[in-house]
């Protein structure tokens, strides 16, 4: 029994298969047959009908039919000249529902119920007798009981329906309701090609039977060959078809090359572009005429011209009369074009002040969508009432006067959002106010932000300049107070006077805090404190000093040495960056001639100015007066009045215009004036008033390094000397005389050593017998190779050798890690032994075996 029950549920499975096999090579023959009969029909509305055939014949039913919903009547070729049925409703706009195409033409135009088109989808009628609304079908169509339908999308975007019907009651199953629906997928494609057709062929008689000339050129080809000319071209110009075609179309032209119009019909073609030309043409027996041509390109589906067409009409006739006609609204048009595309907002107003127009960019301008929302309103709507004050109280005034006014006024826009404009007001006699506007607000924004960046960009290069000027001096001078401190130092007091001998000491470390300071003024960390101007001034003269050259002679006036300290509020590197510039400044205008500057510190000036070039002296306020004169080139009264400006520099490439600038800022700033008092040929002098504070003077503070800067070690003292004894030291110091001094110190301590002026033959030394050195001692700042490159080099022939990095810029080294120990210059002979030691015992721990 289980066998039978097996085999016959293997039957049922292969029974439903076969089925399913036989359903789809129904569907596919239906499908294939559909597609024959399409093809074979040739022209869309055959293919159309053979397609309902072919779908009567898979289905085997009595009739196939295409509704659709429309509003106006559609005939069909073979229904054109066929009575409309009496059961065909009254003409009207409404939408009703009808057979399009049929199997049987007679059924072709007849109405139909809307059911089958409103129901939007798949549908079966068992038995038609069974709904009352088959009663309303067409009579030649109710004698049918079983109805099948499906939806179908129009190319029109209407709403259709396919129909099968059979005379006997339940003909039609799921299978052909599924069928149906495949086959009505090939009769939208079938109706998409008979609507493209039907217009393709429409367009063509339009253009074939057209009075007006119509020419198209290919588009793709840049000789734009005429492709295509109907027979009014063929009537206008006198050349029929064979004689144009695969030529351009300019043998027409009657005109010069270089014809303004002409030329402006080549650009427009050269660019695929559209308008609209009146040119002179010749046609083929000679004759001139007057020809308005029409161009416009026909985009492909990738939005790229694919063809020109150009219509043409013969307006001779109409020429003469018409020109001046023409011009005038050509004219017209241009202005109200030009006026409506201005960047500008343009407005007017009639004589009461209400606004009779706007264009769009007035309108963008002050937030409205159009000018219903504005026109007939009062112009005082676009002001505050003080701003709307301003307007009527002066600029009124002045429109009655001159008839012109322009001022830059606030206003605000629709939704309150201020406005910054610049608008220019012209009164019209009998006409009204014309405004024309323009939108500052940005061009605000740019001058300040320029401001802004002008003030940064000064600031970084008085900066970089003062950083550049002290680090140059600095290393320099330190190299030379190393020689002098450990010429000092090496000296006995037996061989000299102690007095003289404590001088130069005190002196030279005088000049390394000198140097110090230098190095601050480099780091413009603002440090707004109360100081002695007498001191900043000298300080800051003994800097400038060092870049006055010898023909020129430098005094410096601050008044008796026991006078009391002049306090001010101020940075002091502000004090220097006054004092350099304004120096520096005279330096230049004496050139290559011998001359003087003299800078003098007044403490209690005799008369203030009244009207200083830059700042404002305030009643009841002390001021010192720092002045710095030369006997130079002079100022001119006309550069006098820019020379304060950012970039105006009167030294053409040689200056940046930045100096001067920089002085007004600080003037400004410290709440001081300045006046100049210059003339060409009579040299010039620059004051300065400086307010005086009540506060005493801060001490001085220390040096600070900047942020992340490397200090040296500290020095030997109060540590037991380091014996070198039998030590064997190599020295590298681009300046000779500071690697001798440091040579002296090292053998007093039992060192011998060598010294050398080139890294290249500090690292042959060592390269040729590693193991003889027992320490490196090196500058930092040499000529060909930095003492970080030559450290590097000398570890790869010696490693663990102990390095002693002796530099005049300790604050400048990168890397600092690389070396065993770091000393400032100038060199005491503790700070130097200290360094060696620390060198000489990272090397002993690096290389516990070395003796």
């Amino acid at each position: 029994m289980a066998d039978d029950e097996a085999l016959r549920e293997a039957l049922i499975e292969l029974e439903q298969l076969r089925a399913r096999e036989a359903a789809a090579r129904r569907a596919s023959d239906a499908v294939l047959h559909g597609l024959t009969a399409i093809t074979e029909a040739g022209k869309p509305t055959a293919a159309l009908r053979a397609l309902l055939g072919s779908i009567r014949e898979s289905l085997a039913c009595a009739e196939t039919v295409l509704l659709v919903r429309e509003t106006t009547a559609h005939p069909t070729p073979n229904t054109v000249a066929t009575p409309t049925p009496a059961t065909a409703p009254p003409a009207s706009a409404e939408p009703a529902t009808v057979v399009r195409y049929a199997t049987e033409p007679d059924v072709e135009g007849l109405p139909f119920p809307d059911h089958p088109v409103a129901a939007g989808r798949p549908g079966r009628l068992v038995d038609t007798e069974a709904v009352g609304w088959w009663d309303n079908a067409p009579e030649i169509l109710r004698r049918h009981r079983a109805v099948l339908w499906v939806p179908i999308a129009l190319p029109e975007g209407g709403a259709g329906a396919i129909l099968c019907l059979d005379y006997g009651v339940a003909r039609f199953s799921p299978a052909d309701q599924a069928l149906l629906a495949r086959l009505a997928g090939l009769a939208a494609q079938a109706l998409a090609t008979l609507a493209l057709s039907e217009r393709n062929a429409l367009l063509a008689g339009v253009i074939e039977g057209t009075t007006a000339s119509v020419a198209i050129a290919d588009a793709r080809d840049p000789a734009t060959p005429l492709i295509y000319v109907n027979p009014a071209f063929t009537a206008l110009s006198g050349y029929a078809g064979e004689a144009v075609l695969g030529r351009n179309c300019r043998f027409l032209s009657d005109e010069a090359p270089d014809a303004p119009e002409r030329t402006r019909l080549r650009e427009c073609v050269a660019e695929r572009g559209s308008g609209e030309f009146v040119l002179r043409n010749r046609r083929r027996d000679g004759a001139t005429f007057w020809n308005r041509l029409s161009l416009y390109p026909i985009l492909d589906d990738e939005g790229l011209p694919s063809v020109l067409v150009a219509t043409q009409v013969d307006i001779t006739t109409e020429r003469a009369a018409e020109a001046a006609r023409v011009q005038a609204e050509y004219a017209l048009a241009q202005r109200a074009a030009a006026i409506d595309a201005a960047q500008d907002g343009i407005a007017i107003t009639d004589p009461a002040g209400r606004f009779v127009y706007m264009n769009p960019a007035h309108l963008a301008l002050f937030g409205f969508e159009d000018e219903a929302q504005v026109l007939g309103q009062p112009w005082q709507i676009l002001y505050e009432p003080e701003q709307a004050e301003i307007v009527e109280r002066i600029g009124m005034a002045e429109l009655a006067r001159t008839g012109t006014w322009r001022t830059e006024i606030l206003a605000r826009a629709r939704d309150g959002t201020p406005v910054e404009q610049e608008a220019s007001l012209t009164l019209l006699e009998g006409i009204g106010l014309i405004c024309v506007t323009r939108d500052i607000s940005a061009r605000n924004r740019d001058e300040r932000e320029r401001a802004r960046l002008r003030e940064r960009l000064s600031a970084a290069q008085r900066q970089e300049a003062m950083a550049q000027l002290s680090a140059g001096i600095a290393h320099d001078f330190n190299n030379l107070l190393s020689v002098i401190t450990t010429s000092a130092a090496l000296m006995d007091a037996a061989e000299a006077d102690a007095a003289a001998l404590a001088r130069i000491q005190a002196a030279a470390a005088r000049a390394s805090a000198l140097v110090g300071r230098m190095l601050d003024l480099g780091g413009r960390k603002r440090e707004r404190r109360s100081l002695d101007l007498r001191q900043a001034v000298s300080e800051a003269g003994e800097l400038l000093r060092a870049g006055i050259p010898g023909r020129i002679a430098l005094s410096i006036e601050t008044g008796p040495a026991a006078a009391a300290a002049v306090s001010v509020e101020a940075d002091p590197t502000d004090v220097a960056q006054v004092l350099l510039n304004l120096g520096i400044n005279a330096r230049d205008a004496l050139g290559q001639r011998t001359g003087e500057i003299r800078i003098a510190l007044d403490t209690a000036p005799a008369m203030l100015p009244q009207n200083p070039a830059l700042g404002r002296i305030v009643a009841g306020v002390d001021y010192a007066c720092l002045s710095v004169s030369d006997t130079g080139s002079g100022i001119d009264a006309e550069a006098q009045t820019r020379i304060f400006r950012p970039y105006f520099t009167t030294k053409g490439v040689a200056g940046t215009g930045l100096g001067l600038a920089v002085v007004a800022g600080i003037v400004e700033e410290i709440g001081g004036a300045l006046t100049l008092e210059s003339s060409p040929g009579a040299g010039s002098r620059f004051t300065v008033y400086w307010p005086l504070t009540s506060t005493p003077p801060c001490p001085a503070l220390p040096y600070l390094a900047p942020l992340g800067a490397v200090e040296p070690d500290p020095p030997n003292t109060g540590r037991e000397v380091f014996d070198l004894q039998g030590r064997l030291v190599l020295i590298c110091d681009d300046q000779a005389e500071v690697g001798e001094g440091l040579a002296a110190i090292l053998e007093r301590a039992g060192a011998e050593t060598a010294v050398c002026t080139a890294p290249e033959d500090a690292l042959a030394a060592i390269t040729e017998d590693p193991d003889a050195w027992s320490l490196l001692v090196t500058d930092y700042d040499m000529p060909g190779m930095t003492g970080a490159a030559l450290t590097e080099a000398v570890r790869a022939v010696r490693p663990g050798l102990g390095v002693v990095l002796c530099t005049a810029l300790p604050k400048a080294v990168r890397r600092p890690a690389l070396f065993d120990a770091l000393c400032a210059k100038p060199v005491t002979p503790d700070t130097l032994l200290g360094a060696v030691a620390r060198a000489a015992e990272a090397a002993a721990k690096e290389s516990p075996c070395e003796s």
